[in-house]
């Protein structure tokens, strides 16, 4: 098996989605990989809750709310056959909703300023690595925390995307 042969060098993974991880791959991906990355069920428009963030954002425009449940199946998967997990991904420009960057979670609005943006963000990412950590420790080895942040022609992402949410 690939994770064996590599084992003392890196970890051999494979990206999986919830439709993956049936009877059909299992012999595969267990035989030959020993990490498992989500393909979006980690993503911010997977963990963000929007009409329980909105519940608290009039009381303090940093609020956030984060659930879980679309990667629980994974995790369990890996637990299941002694896999570890990359997480993927806290900050990308794509799959992270319009109303994450407006005032009151409406996407109708302004964006907020820079400074409540950085809060949200800190908020959102300590709330996924404190429920990693307190729930699932030991599982996560290694996090992607910021996605695609260069162009091919190794620029920044954000500066050729006006509509980019972490750009505004």
């Amino acid at each position: 098996p690939l994770k064996d042969i590599y084992a003392e060098n890196f970890k051999i993974g494979v990206a999986l989605n919830s439709h993956t991880i049936n009877a059909n791959y299992e012999d595969t991906v267990t035989r030959h990989f020993n990490s498992v990355t989500c393909e979006n069920e980690m993503k911010t428009d997977a963990v963000l809750r929007h009409s329980e963030s909105k519940l608290g954002v009039k009381d303090d425009p940093a609020y956030v709310v984060t659930g879980f449940d679309r990667s629980e199946k994974i995790v369990e998967y890996c637990k299941k056959n002694g896999m570890e997990m990359r997480y993927h991904t806290l900050v990308w420009h794509a799959q992270t909703p319009d109303w994450f960057f407006r005032v009151d979670y409406d996407s109708k609005n302004d964006y907020v300023d820079a400074e409540t943006m950085k809060m949200r963000m800190r908020n959102y990412i300590f709330q996924v690595i404190e429920y990693y950590d307190t729930n699932h420790p030991e599982l996560i080895y290694a996090i992607d925390v910021v996605n695609e942040a260069f162009n091919g022609n190794g620029k920044y992402s954000t500066t050729d995307y006006a509509d980019n949410g972490w750009y505004q």
